[in-house]
C-alpha cells in the first residue's frame, strides 16, 4: 500500500510562542478542524505533552468513527508528531512545525 503525504503551509501574524501555545491547548483541535469531520474529544489532557493520548469522534465519509492519537514527539515551541494508535487509516503520522518568519510564524503540517 502506498504512503500519501499531504502538506499544508500557512503563516500567522503571530508569535512562534503565541501559535504553539494554542496548538498545545487540546480543546482548539476543534476550533481549526472543517466542521463537516464533527470532530468531538472525548477524552485526553487538557494541554499536550510528550505521550499524551487523545481519544476523539469523527464522522468520515459520514460514517462516525472512533480515533486515538498519541503525542509521540514534542519540542516546544518548534515542533511536535502525533500518531494513530486507532482510527481510519492504516497508518498516520501527522508533524508540526513551527517557523519564525517576518515578524510571524509558518506553521507547517506534514
Amino acid at each position: 500500500m502506498a504512503d500519501y503525504i499531504l502538506e499544508s503551509r500557512v503563516w500567522l501574524a503571530r508569535t512562534r510562542a503565541e501559535v504553539f501555545a494554542f496548538f498545545a491547548e487540546s480543546s482548539n483541535l476543534l476550533l481549526i478542524t472543517p466542521a463537516a469531520f464533527r470532530l468531538r474529544l472525548v477524552g485526553g489532557p487538557p494541554s499536550l505533552s510528550t505521550g499524551a493520548v487523545l481519544d476523539l469522534r469523527v464522522a468520515w465519509l459520514g460514517v462516525p468513527v472512533r480515533w486515538r492519537a498519541f503525542i509521540r514527539e514534542w519540542d516546544p515551541p518548534y515542533r511536535f508528531v502525533d500518531v494513530q494508535v486507532r482510527g481510519p487509516y492504516a497508518r498516520w503520522e501527522h508533524r508540526h512545525r513551527f517557523l519564525e518568519e517576518r515578524g510571524g510564524t509558518w506553521v507547517e503540517d506534514r
